[in-house]
């Protein structure tokens, strides 16, 4: 059995990992948690919307990537 990422999930983690990197540091999560808000709509904004991880194990037909639970763990 092979257990290694495709090609396509290193992608995933590799871009995942150089946008948290890029914009969300811990200096951001720290002013994030301590503003009254509590989250930051620019970084939901980005994962929602710009890199769609919030759809990522919903199927193509209902909007979503339509790709499965290893890719959602890759992120996780």
């Amino acid at each position: 059995m092979d257990f290694a990422f495709t090609e396509d999930q290193r992608f995933i983690r590799d871009q995942a990992r150089a946008f948290l990197d890029e914009r969300a540091t811990f200096d951001v999560l720290r002013k994030v948690v301590e503003s009254d808000a509590g989250w930051s709509q620019p970084l939901w904004d980005a994962v929602g919307g710009e890199l769609g991880w919030c759809g990522i194990a919903i199927p193509e037909e209902f909007g979503g990537s339509g790709l499965g639970q290893v890719e959602l763990a890759i992120l996780l």
